[in-house]
């Protein structure tokens, strides 16, 4: 999922809660029930019909992956936690 955000590309995910929280919280793709496929397929031409939002979901995926799912992001709690031990 990081990788295709990272590339730009709006993310199309299942309801899995994971998922689904972080493509919320980002505005980054759509969510699609996991026992549905006639929604999937929606989902998915809604992206190619609506060309530009899918571009602004997969900027801010990108933007995301920059500023907070990365190695370096997440290194600096992870440092902060052992040192308040």
């Amino acid at each position: 999922m990081f990788q295709y955000s990272l590339f730009g590309k709006p993310i199309l995910v299942s309801d899995c809660e994971p998922q689904v929280r972080i493509i919320r919280a980002d505005k980054s793709g759509l969510v699609h029930r996991s026992d549905d496929p006639d929604e999937m397929v929606k989902q998915i031409l809604y992206l190619k019909n609506h060309p530009e939002e899918a571009r602004r979901m997969g900027e801010n995926g990108r933007q995301a992956v920059l500023e907070k799912y990365n190695l370096m992001a997440g290194s600096k709690e992870l440092i902060a936690l052992y040192n308040d031990l």
